[in-house]
């Protein structure tokens, strides 16, 4: 158990969510219990994580009566809540696929309802806030009005030619719709082209595969390239959530088949390792996970996973919500890239390449599109530039 974790609230959400018997483990959690808990700090906490579905299985299936009945009230009228908003999200997510499907628009449905049926066997056991969809590029804008056709908004309308940068230089679009209170979130690549990640589309499109969803089956990503596309998630959003480690965790237990070879294969081809190992690592530490030997040694031989891994802790495990700011989290990043030449790109792309703020910053016609460039680096230097004085020269 990580050191970083002190609070007993904590403690029980780490070992509860684990999978698998566990005699030992049962009667720590009891003895936790008996010396009392925060009730609303751990209800809150396994809401913010997304652990509210797995809390509460534990406790149905290890029923105890040191539990406070205040407790298992709250978590059953969450769950209940989950279950039936996941399935709505889940009924959406199957009526755009056949939408998409009509207007022969090809759309890849992965994490949500997909990641819960494949990783959990229920979509009631996964907390999941938004629908992801893959869409190929050159569908993308199809998608886009399809979706507008049907009460979904965007937060910024692009230009054609702000379209077509961001298109190029970044990988999703978010649309909300206030009557059915659903995010969606269409892709075309599985991160921004600064993180310097060489993903080949086609030979994910190549490798789905089919999973069941109530009353149909859709296609999806392979468990391997899922594996590899959650652990870039994760150490995007610095793993912000434990309900992502677990999912991780879930996936290489439920497909014990998973071809290794491949995926170490893939992780060098892309230049991801750290990412991985980190990801592995967490799933390790705090889900139980027992992992093969070569990635035990793989890890062992790099410094900077454990270094990486403290730096989640801190921020899993704060009393409260993580304060890190934008700049933290790009160190961050930056420290996740093994090359040289991948931190100078990520600089320069992040630095320079416009982007939705700097587009609602200031309004240029799009012959004038060039100047944006301008602009970037400029209303970054106002946004960042004290902090990251204050960082060099009072901290």
């Amino acid at each position: 158990m990580p050191k970083e974790i002190v609070r007993p609230e904590d403690t029980l959400l780490v070992w509860c969510a684990r999978k698998g018997p566990d005699a030992e483990r049962t009667e720590q959690i009891r003895t936790i219990i008996l010396k009392g808990l925060d009730a609303p700090y751990l209800i809150e906490t396994a809401l913010r994580h997304g652990l509210v579905p797995l809390l509460y299985r534990y406790f149905e299936i290890h029923p105890m009566d040191e539990i406070p009945k205040e407790i298992l009230e709250r978590l059953h009228n969450h769950f209940r809540k989950i279950a039936l908003w996941n399935l709505g999200r889940t009924m959406e997510l199957l009526r755009l696929i056949d939408l998409f499907k009509q207007e022969g628009v090809q759309a890849i449905p992965y994490k949500g309802p997909v990641l819960a049926s494949l990783a959990y066997g229920d979509l009631s056991l996964r907390q999941f806030d938004d629908l992801d969809i893959f869409i190929p590029l050159q569908h993308v804008k199809t998608a886009k009005d399809l979706l507008l056709s049907q009460g979904y908004y965007m937060d910024f309308i692009p230009t054609d030619r702000q379209e077509d940068s961001y298109l190029k230089s970044k990988e999703q679009y978010s649309f909300y719709n206030d009557k059915n209170k659903i995010l969606v979130e269409i892709h075309w690549q599985i991160v921004s082209r600064y993180y310097s990640i060489s993903i080949d589309v086609d030979e994910l499109l190549k490798r789905l595969q089919p999973i069941s969803l109530p009353g149909r089956e859709v296609m999806t990503f392979s468990p391997e390239d899922l594996f590899l596309i959650l652990c870039i998630h994760g150490s995007k959003h610095l793993w912000e959530r434990l309900g992502w480690v677990y999912d991780v965790a879930n996936l290489i237990e439920v497909c014990k088949q998973m071809d290794w070879e491949r995926v170490l294969e893939q992780t060098c081809q892309m230049q991801i390792e750290r990412i991985v190992l980190l990801g592995l690592w967490l799933t390790k530490d705090l889900a139980g996970l027992e992992l093969p030997e070569e990635i035990i040694r793989k890890i062992g031989r790099n410094s900077e996973i454990r270094k990486l891994a403290a730096k989640v802790y801190k921020r899993l495990f704060k009393d409260g919500r993580n304060s890190d700011g934008l700049l933290e989290e790009h160190l961050f990043h930056l420290r996740l890239k093994e090359h040289l030449t991948d931190k100078a790109r990520y600089c320069l792309e992040l630095g320079v390449i416009p982007n939705m703020g700097d587009w609602q910053y200031v309004s240029f016609p799009d012959s004038l599109f060039p100047l944006y460039y301008l602009i970037r680096p400029f209303r970054l230097t106002l946004q960042y530039g004290p902090r990251l004085l204050r960082r060099v020269f009072i901290d």
